[in-house]
């Protein structure tokens, strides 16, 4: 399970890096820019990422940074709705997936930490079940 968790954060980790690097040569206002529209889309995450990647290449602007602060808590509530959705439909590994990015962006959250936590159990109690079938025992 924590291999699973720590490949997950670093898929993401690396997916937010090469997210940034045509972002690089352009402006931060621009950057901002994007932020907006993606916020007034409601689109939270890309609203976070833009902002983040604003408030990165200039630390010293107050308005990045509040912004990043705020798309936060919004863009980590975001992704564990959609990972609730997916948990509902019976996608465990994705709904989990989901629930960490979500912790890897709003380390505060409490919920995402109790929705991997019930997701890792249910994704257990699955393997468990599994394991435990005439079929799965009949194949050993």
């Amino acid at each position: 399970m924590k291999g699973i968790k720590f490949l997950s954060q670093a898929v993401f980790l690396v997916l937010l890096w090469l997210a940034a690097l045509p972002a690089l040569a352009e402006s931060t206002s621009a950057l901002y820019r994007r932020g907006q529209d993606a916020e007034a889309r409601q689109d939270y995450v890309a609203a976070y990422n833009y902002y983040e990647q604003a408030y990165r290449l200039k630390p010293k602007e107050l308005s990045y940074r509040t912004a990043a602060a705020r798309m936060r808590f919004e863009a980590g509530a975001q992704l564990v709705h959609q990972g609730q959705r997916l948990r509902d439909n019976g996608q465990l590994e994705a709904a989990l997936a989901e629930f960490q990015k979500a912790a890897t962006i709003d380390p505060s959250s409490d919920i995402a930490q109790q929705e991997i936590r019930r997701t890792q159990e249910m994704i257990k109690a699955a393997g468990d079940k599994g394991s435990s079938s005439p079929s799965a025992q009949s194949s050993k």
